[in-house]
């Protein structure tokens, strides 16, 4: 969850600090603060070390709070503690995201030519952004195992857009041997696959290509 206060504080996210959104926030000098779902604040974290090397402060959440994110009372009662400041939900999907795709579809279309796209699905923002203000047929890469959603895309988006879970990749979060050696070679390479979603993206794609 995001959440800012004018132009001065943005408050990062309840489950998954994510590093663009917090080195935007510290490069722009924006004072933050990060709502993390966790017993304690792990220090060797390095994410949540780099989270308080830029000055971010870290409160901790517990399960029982993490289940209430989308609560309306819950998020009522975090406006009070935290007046004037603009809560912009967990995850890729929301109005804001939307309108952020559009432009981000319009910079595609005018920095490259491509036949199609692939890109992670998790909560489904991205790839529906994309698909909509695309003319492209698109590969969707589930990191996340939520059958209910790749129905509602597949309903949606019918042969236009391919929707495929990662055979070699673990649960949500985690990273098996096969994934880690496909992020080694990539690394031996010198291209860093940095984000915890983009490895198994590119490895499903790369599989997806070979086998057409």
């Amino acid at each position: 969850m995001l959440i800012l206060q004018g132009l001065r504080a943005l408050v990062a996210l309840f489950l998954i600090i994510s590093r663009r959104s917090l080195l935007s926030a510290t490069s722009a000098d924006f004072p933050t603060i990060g709502f993390i779902r966790t017993d304690h604040i792990d220090s060797k974290n390095p994410t949540l070390r780099l989270a308080k090397d830029r000055g971010m402060t870290l409160i901790k959440l517990t399960r029982q709070e993490y289940r209430l994110r989308n609560d309306p009372g819950f998020i009522t009662s975090l406006k009070v503690q935290y007046p004037d400041y603009l809560f912009v939900p967990e995850g890729g999907s929301n109005e804001a995201a939307g309108a952020g795709l559009k432009e981000l579809a319009d910079e595609i279309r005018q920095q490259c030519e491509f036949d199609r796209f692939a890109v992670a699905v998790g909560s489904g923002g991205t790839v529906s952004g994309l698909m909509d203000n695309l003319p492209h047929n698109g590969i969707g890469v589930a990191v996340v195992r939520d059958d209910t959603l790749i129905t509602n895309l597949t309903k949606k988006y019918g042969n236009r857009l391919t929707l495929k879970y990662n055979p070699i990749s673990g649960k949500y979060g985690k990273v098996t041997p096969e994934l880690a050696e496909f992020c080694l070679d990539f690394l031996h390479k010198q291209v860093f696959l940095s984000s915890l979603f983009i490895p198994e993206n590119y490895c499903l794609t790369f599989v997806y290509i070979e086998s057409i």
